[in-house]
């Protein structure tokens, strides 16, 4: 059996083997611990800022000398990593300290300007030119925020403390920026503003809000009966396939080589016993292969399946 590679083919069979840079190292975890918010959390973290929301807009109020309407927009995790890409300067970013760990409230430049201006008295233009806050209506603007943040935190048992209110992409690196450590997941909460100073959104991120644990008595899939707890099963990765004709298949030599359906880098399928599951990307653990699961669904094969191939 004879197949044609390319260069690139040769080198890569020919050289030293290799895992991808995206996934090179594979860390083993305590699955007790979830890294994410789970959505019986993030409901329970929607009532209470909801809850919340009366004193953020009476604490507008006596700013704005008005009350305004405040609602959550929006609500979720994000990374750190990028989170101020697209940002134009200039820009109210009131940088917090919560838990060790920085967390932002991020205000469009023209609110800013608007609630300052109502703040101090002054009448408000029609239109407001873009321009850096005044020393005066920095302070302003970030004691503001700062109570939005503490109302807003105060669910959570967390304390914001301000580090400064950078109004550029440069002053804000003097903070050191977002982190890029273990905490890179944040809590956003999204406001909707509307009042004396018109329509704004709000956005705070939070450290500090952590997943809850799970209890290792709770049964992780209602619909699963307590006695098939410790069954195993057979977990596997799939690298690839190909089809060769069977003339090629019984004339087929040692040294032949079979290139597959998947490039280098791509996500891998993910088989419980022998089921389509997820995908995976490979790395290593300990000088041995390991996988790191992009998405999983155990029961993938039953959801994709017919409506009348699942009653047979």
């Amino acid at each position: 059996m004879t197949t044609q590679l390319s260069q690139e083919e040769v080198e890569a069979l020919v050289g030293e083997p290799s895992i991808s840079d995206a996934a090179a190292t594979v860390e083993p975890r305590d699955f007790s611990q979830p890294r994410r918010l789970g959505s019986a959390q993030q409901l329970g973290i929607r009532r209470a800022i909801e809850a919340e929301l009366p004193r953020i807009e009476s604490e507008l109020q006596q700013w704005l000398r008005e009350v305004p309407t405040v609602s959550l927009a929006g609500l979720g995790e994000v990374s750190a990593r990028g989170l101020f890409d697209g940002l134009e300067d200039p820009v109210a970013i009131q940088v917090l300290e919560v838990a060790g760990a920085q967390g932002w409230a991020i205000w469009t430049n023209d609110a800013a300007l608007r609630c300052a201006t109502r703040a101090l008295g002054a009448e408000l233009p029609d239109e407001v030119e873009a321009r850096p806050l005044s020393p005066l209506e920095a302070g302003v603007v970030s004691d503001l925020l700062l109570e939005l943040a503490q109302h807003a935190a105060r669910p959570f048992g967390l304390s914001p403390r301000p580090l400064g209110l950078p109004q550029s992409q440069r002053e804000l690196a003097t903070f050191g920026g977002p982190d890029h450590g273990e905490d890179s997941q944040r809590l956003f909460l999204h406001f909707d503003i509307d009042g004396p100073i018109g329509a704004s959104t709000l956005r705070l991120y939070l450290p500090g809000v952590l997943p809850e644990r799970r209890s290792t008595t709770r049964i992780q899939a209602p619909s699963l009966p307590s006695h098939l707890d410790d069954v195993p099963v057979t977990i596997c990765a799939e690298l690839g396939g190909a089809e060769v004709p069977l003339s090629d298949l019984v004339s087929m030599e040692v040294g032949d080589v079979i290139p597959l359906d998947r490039r280098v880098g791509q996500p891998i399928d993910v088989l419980i016993e022998g089921e389509p599951a997820g995908r995976a990307h490979w790395g290593q653990l300990e000088g041995g292969l390991a996988l790191s699961i992009k998405d999983l669904d155990p029961l993938m094969h039953i959801h994709a399946a017919p409506e009348a191939e699942r009653h047979e």
